[in-house]
């Protein structure tokens, strides 16, 4: 379960996004196993299916996000 249901939640199909609500996508997440194959980021509040190297891009920047501000409060501190 999630911290905070997304409002929306947008899937890839036929070179463009349908649009579902949240327990629309759960529903279809339980009874079609290829949902559980898709990559979803969130933005704004909502879910967006994306490709592996969209996914991959996304995370890494919020990880090194995370660090450059780590970095940051450390050095703040040191002087």
């Amino acid at each position: 379960m999630v911290k905070y249901a997304p409002r929306k939640v947008y899937i890839r199909e036929s070179g463009g996004y349908v649009e579902l609500s949240y327990t629309e996508f759960c529903r279809c997440r339980e009874s079609d196993q290829t949902y559980m194959d898709k990559l979803f980021i969130p933005i704004q509040g909502c879910l967006l299916e994306v490709v592996r190297e969209q996914y991959t891009d996304f995370y890494r920047d919020k990880e090194r996000w995370r660090y450059l501000q780590k970095f940051i409060h450390i050095k703040h501190w040191k002087f």
